[in-house]
């Protein structure tokens, strides 16, 4: 695969991988899409679980449905 960025983005990755974070641009670039990759998935499952909410409420069933708090 060939990638092409802008000229202000590859700058900042070169910023980056002279900072140490990262060790190569192949590296940097893997964890920007994984985490790109994470982000829309959680925000999907949020999509989802908020149409589902709302079926609960219009169905008239919100008071009857328990879901636990998340625990941090």
């Amino acid at each position: 695969m060939t990638l092409s960025l802008p000229p202000e983005l590859e700058h900042r990755v070169e910023e980056e991988i002279a900072s140490g974070e990262f060790q190569s641009s192949d590296q940097l670039i893997e964890e920007a899409i994984r985490s790109f990759l994470d982000f829309r998935q959680a925000r999907l499952n949020r999509e989802s679980w908020d149409k589902l909410t709302q079926r609960v409420i219009d169905a008239g069933l919100y008071d009857k449905v328990y879901v636990p708090a998340d625990k941090d």
